[in-house]
């Protein structure tokens, strides 16, 4: 049995042999960012690594699935989405940083 031929596969098959999409139960008229324009030099990415429960994992993978989408696309449409919410929420007590 042999692997994938890396070195004959185009950029995106290879990013998509090692990030497969995966169901993650998001609304699928959550807006996405494609591939092109992730590698954009408008929007520059940098790599976050993260631990998460398992149980949130098999979620975040079943919505990725349902929206043929990859799992760092989802998380960055939640993310965006949530930071928004927080952008329009009033400060004060219960928007205060809290570190540690």
């Amino acid at each position: 049995m042999h692997g994938p031929d890396f070195d004959r596969m185009s950029k995106d098959e290879v990013i998509a042999w090692l990030d497969p999409p995966v169901d993650t139960g998001l609304s699928p008229s959550a807006p996405e960012l494609d591939l092109e324009t992730r590698r954009s030099a408008d929007v520059p990415m940098t790599p976050v690594n993260i631990w998460l429960p398992v149980p949130m994992l098999r979620e975040l993978d079943r919505v990725a699935g349902v929206r043929n989408a990859q799992r760092a696309d989802v998380i960055r449409q939640a993310l965006s989405s949530h930071l928004a919410q927080r952008a329009d929420a009033p400060t004060g007590a219960e928007g205060a940083h809290h570190s540690g």
